[in-house]
């Protein structure tokens, strides 16, 4: 955000960036469609942008609590998750 507003002529969230490629590569080898994993990367990248563009304004932890990624499973679970369930452990 500093950087942002000393209007520099090029920045790259590395740690974001990184985390988009491995997320859309993970997507894919659990067995998403590369269209559908670039669709989601999209809109994790928007989300963000939006996430960012609130934070200029309103400081470093504004936005966290709207935009929140609600995970989706790309296969049905085997079983329902019980709280205090630890088979898995």
């Amino acid at each position: 955000i500093a950087l942002l507003e000393r209007n520099v002529d090029f920045e790259l969230r590395e740690t974001l960036e990184s985390a988009l490629v491995f997320g859309r590569e993970g997507l894919v080898r659990l067995g998403a469609d590369r269209d559908e994993a670039a669709e989601i990367e999209r809109e994790v990248r928007s989300l963000d942008a939006e996430r960012l563009a609130v934070q200029r304004v309103e400081g470093i932890y504004a936005g966290s609590d709207r935009y929140r990624v609600v995970p989706v499973p790309l296969t049905k679970p085997r079983r329902t998750a019980v709280l205090g369930d630890t088979a898995g452990e």
